[in-house]
């Protein structure tokens, strides 16, 4: 039976699935495709543009009385859903594999409780990114060998599995979309520079930080998820906005071209007797 849950930003899961309540019988897991054709002659027609349709997720929570009231389950819903900063709407389907779309939370309809004492509520999520895996790929590069930069002149047609370090990594995006990245780098460092370009070396995009550093125990976060792009000096769980010390020339915020393989790079002068590991995760996006 495939399986529905909510999840909050801090990792904390309600299940659509339980006792006390169930989605029933959702509708716009899906998706849709708005297309603008232009006939070219008459009765032929080309594609001008296509566009990504936004998923509303529709169905019926239903509360039941197995364990408590049903207001009550309804109440415990609604405060879950209050108390988020953000939602993730995880759809299992049949084969187990887990698949997170984030959502915001459109409405709920208040019943009166029916014959058989359930209370059944028609619920509406609206969906802000197409399906993703929990777990990113993750790729790595050693401060060692960034600062005694080797670059492959040519590819390698695998990826480098955890614990393959270099300031080159080369690995193929899968999925239906492009891929976007978050990207950490750890002090003391200064001078960062990370570029990707596809196999015949065309630069897809770039970052230049030549008038920054950072200092042991702080860290960039630099993320190209879309809703969630920007990149910040993290210090003491604190975060400074770095936007404006970016090259406004170049392609600071790009997406990883699906299907291609693609070379990372990545470029700082780090500080004296600093060995780190910097992290590279992409995340990858399905239809479903």
């Amino acid at each position: 039976m495939r399986q529905f849950f909510l999840e909050t930003g801090t990792g904390e899961r309600l299940s659509l699935q339980s006792k006390s309540l169930f989605f029933y019988l959702p509708t716009g897991l899906g998706f849709s495709e708005n297309r603008t054709l232009s006939q070219i002659e008459y009765g032929f027609w080309t594609e001008q543009n296509k566009l990504f349709g936004a998923r509303n997720i529709l169905g019926t929570m239903v509360f039941t009385n197995e364990e408590q009231d049903p207001y009550v389950s309804y109440e415990q819903f609604v405060n879950f859903i209050e108390s988020a900063e953000s939602l993730k709407l995880v759809y299992v389907p049949y084969t187990g594999r887990e698949l997170y779309s984030d959502v915001k939370f459109n409405g709920i309809e208040l019943s009166e409780k029916d014959v058989n004492g359930l209370l059944q509520c028609e619920t509406q999520f609206v969906a802000l990114s197409p399906y993703y895996e929990k777990n990113p790929l993750n790729f790595y590069f050693s401060t060692n060998d960034i600062t005694t930069p080797f670059v492959f002149p040519f590819t390698y047609p695998f990826q480098y599995a955890d614990g393959n370090f270099g300031s080159g990594q080369t690995f193929t995006v899968d999925g239906h979309f492009d891929a976007a990245f978050e990207l950490k780098v750890y002090g003391a460092a200064s001078n960062i520079s990370f570029y990707c370009t596809d196999l015949k070396g065309v630069e897809i995009g770039r970052l230049e930080l030549p008038n920054v550093s950072i200092e042991d125990g702080e860290y960039i976060l630099y993320s190209t998820k879309p809703n969630q792009d920007g990149i910040w000096l993290v210090s003491n769980g604190t975060k400074e906005d770095l936007v404006p010390y970016l090259d406004i020339n170049l392609q600071n915020f790009f997406l990883l071209p699906k299907n291609k393989t693609i070379n990372a790079y990545l470029r700082l002068t780090a500080g004296a007797d600093t060995e780190k590991t910097h992290v590279l995760s992409v995340f990858e996006y399905f239809k479903g």
